[in-house]
């Protein structure tokens, strides 16, 4: 809302989506970028916790968040 401070989100992928050879592309899902495009939209900084197995190409998601935490598979 507009009268918070921040917004925490948490984007990624599944605990079983990395197996060997399982993605041959290290950008985030379409509709996880989607997500984080809308949230970052507002005027409220925004800090991504990346829940996920293996570090992934971060483009926008790095130059639109305040912070960025990888959480990896807590």
């Amino acid at each position: 809302s507009a009268a918070s401070d921040v917004v925490i989100m948490a984007i990624g992928e599944a605990p079983e989506s990395e197996t060997p050879g399982s993605t041959s592309d290290l950008t985030m899902s379409p509709s996880q970028m989607a997500l984080f495009e809308a949230i970052n939209s507002t005027t409220t900084p925004l800090v991504t916790i990346l829940v996920e197995p293996r570090p992934r190409i971060l483009g926008s998601i790095a130059d639109g968040s305040a912070g960025i935490v990888m959480a990896y598979l807590p």
